[in-house]
């Protein structure tokens, strides 16, 4: 009834626009903000007093804010996304075409990065050797319940070297 009222004030005060009618728009306006309050109110204080444990009132909080378990600080954002990106360094695995192994590669990483940073930084300026071009394809099948003979049952793998990895994620 609150929200028909100040609507009907309103479409009232756009038709005639007069003071007093300006007036009593606002004061409808402001009745129904103090009503929908007042609702909401009653309504979160039900759910409250319905939640029989701590658990349960801070899930309704966490529900109301948005909050999931991921995004309930940035610390904690940051600290997950190095975690993934540290993961994902560790799985590269060694490529038969790296004229060095991975792992002495990550070994030595404070020493050839500056190096590693150098020809990645030269090949942005549009020609890539042909050395990163090569890959070693290798069929991976898609589900283990499929049929081994069907080759649309697989997708191709490619195998790059380091170098050309850290090009493609720089």
């Amino acid at each position: 009834m609150a929200k028909k009222s100040c609507r009907q004030a309103g479409r009232r005060w756009e038709k005639t626009q007069k003071r007093h009618d300006r007036l009593l728009y606002k004061k409808a306006c402001v009745a129904k903000s103090v009503l929908c309050e007042q609702a909401k109110r009653s309504y979160y204080n039900q759910i409250v007093g319905e939640a029989k444990t701590s658990k349960e009132i801070f899930g309704i909080i966490n529900g109301l804010l948005h909050r999931t378990k991921e995004s309930l600080t940035r610390k904690a954002y940051l600290i997950r996304s190095y975690r993934l990106f540290r993961q994902k360094i560790q799985r590269i695995k060694a490529c038969r075409l790296d004229p060095v192994p991975t792992w002495v590669v990550k070994g030595c990483a404070g020493i050839l990065s500056p190096v590693i940073t150098t020809i990645v930084e030269s090949l942005q300026c549009g020609t890539v050797p042909i050395v990163l071009k090569e890959s070693i394809v290798t069929p991976i099948i898609k589900r283990d319940n499929l049929e081994r003979e069907d080759l649309h049952n697989y997708r191709p793998v490619s195998d790059i070297p380091f170098v050309a990895i850290c090009y493609l994620k720089g």
